[in-house]
């Protein structure tokens, strides 16, 4: 079956050439390498709001010159599990006005935002604290996307909702004076969701509960994040239901909020890995650094202070500015 190629009114420099001759359709695998995962023989179509010939019609889509107007109906369009792969070019902005009003649906698409820093598609929740973008389709993989809360107290604007989702190289940012009460949100069906390169850079204000909230799921990972906000439940909550094998690893966690936690398993029954190298930033000098992760039936690997000694890749915590941060001090394993 032979690959699609780029429309040779595309890009000029790849006009004609098929997609999976190009490195970053044909790697082996995103994780790890934040890439569109292997070979695609699907439908491949391009989105974006700002090019003069868009539309949401049939006849568009296929080309970088004829683009779909919004990723919402770009959905509609798409295969479920056919390795389909939509473009969202640079510049794009996908306003999300009210609750589900961006529902992607379809499963096994992959997202791909084109561009870089403010050039990077954006998607703007506006308008209702319910706005929201739902991942409801099995396999959905969102890669660099910059996400922007527009209206307060927003209460879940990334909503994931179905297995093997991902969020790929992804930023969150609050706007002056408003504050998500929490960012990502998963339910029971999440199993193996993924989070790699997850960037929050939330309001210092009060009013955040947390940037990502798990309910349940199982082989849920979240690697390489960097977390800044006021948060008075935690960077992270585990909550409602227990997550089973969880991985949280290579981290950054700086919380302005007193309630001095990077993460904390509410429900404390949850299983899995916290695993270093990790930073944690807290605001009181009187904080206990044990608690800066509560989470008491999760295995901790970088985080024994009782043999005095820093292990790498370590977990640090500093409770103070002008202060070196000191090893998570967990109670070391014992050889029975």
């Amino acid at each position: 079956m032979p690959s699609p190629n780029f429309p040779n009114d595309g890009f000029p420099s790849l006009k004609g050439q098929p997609f999976f001759g190009l490195p970053f359709l044909s790697n082996p695998g995103f994780r790890g390498h934040r890439r569109l995962g292997g070979l695609t023989f699907g439908n491949i179509f391009f989105v974006s709001s700002t090019h003069p010939n868009r539309a949401n019609d049939p006849a568009n889509g296929r080309s970088p010159d004829r683009p779909f107007s919004s990723m919402h109906y770009a959905d509609t369009q798409c295969t479920a599990s056919n390795g389909d792969v939509v473009f969202v070019m640079p510049g794009h902005v996908e306003t999300v006005a009210s609750a589900a009003a961006c529902d992607l649906n379809t499963a096994g698409v992959f997202w791909y935002g084109l561009g870089w820093g403010p050039s990077r598609p954006t998607v703007n929740f506006t308008t209702a604290t319910t706005a929201d973008l739902n991942l409801d389709g099995a396999g959905i993989v969102l890669y660099n996307f910059l996400f922007v809360g527009v209206v307060d107290a927003l209460a879940a604007p990334i909503d994931v909702n179905a297995a093997d989702c991902a969020l790929l190289d992804c930023e969150y940012r609050d706007t002056s004076a408003t504050q998500a009460v929490l960012v990502v949100l998963t339910d029971t069906a999440c199993n193996r969701f993924y989070i790699d390169g997850w960037t929050h850079r939330g309001d210092s204000a009060a009013g955040s509960g947390a940037s990502i909230a798990i309910n349940g799921g199982d082989g849920i990972v979240i690697r390489n994040v960097d977390i800044v906000g006021d948060f008075s439940v935690g960077c992270i909550d585990i909550r409602t239901t227990a997550t089973t094998n969880f991985r949280l690893e290579s981290f950054n966690f700086h919380n302005l909020n007193a309630s001095c936690i990077g993460l904390i398993d509410t429900i404390t029954a949850s299983s899995g890995f916290i695993q270093g190298p990790g930073n944690i930033l807290i605001v009181t000098n009187g904080a206990n650094i044990t608690e800066a992760i509560t989470g008491a039936t999760f295995g901790y690997f970088g985080a024994n202070a009782t043999a005095g000694l820093m292990s790498s890749p370590s977990i640090g915590v500093c409770n103070l500015v002008n202060e070196g941060a000191i090893v998570l001090n967990k109670v070391g394993s014992t050889d029975a």
